[in-house]
Protein backbone atom coordinates (compact mmCIF):
# COMPACT_ATOMS: atom_id res chain seq x y z
CA UNK A 1 0.00 0.00 0.00
CA UNK A 2 2.90 2.11 0.66
CA UNK A 3 3.45 2.83 -3.20
CA UNK A 4 0.01 3.40 -3.93
CA UNK A 5 0.15 6.53 -1.49
CA UNK A 6 3.27 7.21 -2.95
CA UNK A 7 2.57 7.12 -6.33
CA UNK A 8 -0.96 8.62 -5.27
CA UNK A 9 -2.98 6.23 -7.37
CA UNK A 10 -6.47 6.26 -7.77
CA UNK A 11 -6.70 2.35 -7.72
CA UNK A 12 -4.07 -0.77 -7.08
CA UNK A 13 -4.91 -3.64 -9.72
CA UNK A 14 -2.61 -6.85 -8.59
CA UNK A 15 -2.05 -9.50 -10.88
CA UNK A 16 -0.90 -12.85 -10.00
CA UNK A 17 0.15 -15.87 -12.22
CA UNK A 18 -0.63 -18.23 -9.12
CA UNK A 19 -3.10 -16.95 -7.15
CA UNK A 20 -2.99 -14.94 -4.34
CA UNK A 21 -3.65 -16.39 -0.94
CA UNK A 22 -6.30 -16.11 1.44
CA UNK A 23 -4.27 -13.32 3.61
CA UNK A 24 -3.85 -11.36 0.32
CA UNK A 25 -7.01 -11.78 -0.62
CA UNK A 26 -8.45 -10.04 2.79
CA UNK A 27 -6.11 -7.20 2.62
CA UNK A 28 -6.71 -6.12 -0.88
CA UNK A 29 -10.84 -6.53 -0.11
CA UNK A 30 -9.85 -3.98 2.79
CA UNK A 31 -7.88 -1.61 0.58
CA UNK A 32 -10.19 -1.75 -2.42
CA UNK A 33 -6.86 -3.26 -4.48
CA UNK A 34 -8.53 -5.44 -7.83
CA UNK A 35 -7.23 -8.65 -7.74
CA UNK A 36 -6.79 -10.89 -11.09
CA UNK A 37 -5.18 -13.76 -12.54
CA UNK A 38 -2.69 -13.24 -15.15
CA UNK A 39 -4.75 -17.21 -16.39
CA UNK A 40 -7.88 -15.28 -17.07
CA UNK A 41 -7.03 -11.24 -17.39
CA UNK A 42 -8.20 -10.81 -21.12
CA UNK A 43 -7.29 -7.71 -23.41
CA UNK A 44 -10.64 -6.29 -23.06
CA UNK A 45 -10.43 -5.75 -19.41
CA UNK A 46 -7.03 -4.26 -19.66
CA UNK A 47 -8.78 -1.63 -22.00
CA UNK A 48 -11.60 -1.18 -19.67
CA UNK A 49 -9.03 -0.37 -16.80
CA UNK A 50 -9.45 3.24 -17.89
CA UNK A 51 -6.45 3.43 -20.56
CA UNK A 52 -4.94 1.46 -23.13
CA UNK A 53 -1.36 -0.05 -21.58
CA UNK A 54 1.80 -0.56 -22.82
CA UNK A 55 2.39 -4.63 -21.00
CA UNK A 56 5.67 -5.91 -21.55
CA UNK A 57 5.90 -9.50 -19.92
CA UNK A 58 9.01 -11.84 -18.98
CA UNK A 59 8.73 -15.18 -18.49
CA UNK A 60 11.56 -17.20 -17.40
CA UNK A 61 11.50 -20.96 -16.67
CA UNK A 62 14.23 -22.68 -14.94
CA UNK A 63 14.97 -26.13 -15.43
CA UNK A 64 17.49 -28.81 -13.83
CA UNK A 65 18.82 -25.95 -11.39
CA UNK A 66 21.46 -26.65 -9.47
CA UNK A 67 23.30 -24.76 -6.29
CA UNK A 68 26.73 -25.00 -4.88
CA UNK A 69 27.51 -24.49 -1.30
CA UNK A 70 30.70 -24.21 -0.20
CA UNK A 71 32.40 -24.97 2.97
CA UNK A 72 35.29 -25.00 4.77
CA UNK A 73 36.75 -28.48 4.80
CA UNK A 74 36.97 -28.56 8.88
CA UNK A 75 33.01 -27.78 9.14
CA UNK A 76 31.68 -30.82 6.72
CA UNK A 77 32.12 -33.38 9.34
CA UNK A 78 29.61 -31.56 11.61
CA UNK A 79 27.77 -30.65 9.07
CA UNK A 80 23.35 -31.86 9.65
CA UNK A 81 22.36 -32.64 6.18
CA UNK A 82 18.47 -32.33 7.13
CA UNK A 83 19.04 -29.24 8.95
CA UNK A 84 20.80 -27.98 5.79
CA UNK A 85 17.76 -28.91 3.89
CA UNK A 86 15.44 -27.34 6.00
CA UNK A 87 17.17 -24.21 6.36
CA UNK A 88 17.74 -24.10 2.19
CA UNK A 89 13.69 -24.70 1.62
CA UNK A 90 13.12 -21.96 4.18
CA UNK A 91 15.32 -19.32 3.43
CA UNK A 92 14.15 -16.08 2.34
CA UNK A 93 17.35 -14.88 0.36
CA UNK A 94 15.86 -17.93 -2.48
CA UNK A 95 13.63 -15.83 -4.11
CA UNK A 96 16.44 -13.35 -5.01
CA UNK A 97 18.01 -15.87 -6.77
CA UNK A 98 15.08 -15.83 -9.74
CA UNK A 99 14.44 -12.41 -9.56
CA UNK A 100 17.80 -11.69 -10.50
CA UNK A 101 17.21 -11.90 -14.06
CA UNK A 102 14.05 -9.50 -14.13
CA UNK A 103 16.23 -6.97 -12.45
CA UNK A 104 19.17 -6.69 -15.50
CA UNK A 105 15.73 -5.89 -17.50
CA UNK A 106 14.73 -3.06 -15.09
CA UNK A 107 17.86 -1.33 -15.39
CA UNK A 108 17.41 -0.89 -19.10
Amino acid sequence: MGRRISLRADGVIAVSSSGFTHGATNKAQRFGVILRDLQQLTDAEILNWGRAVALTVYFYQYDDLELSLLFNKDSIPQLNVEKLKIELKNYRGNQSLFIMPLRSNWAR
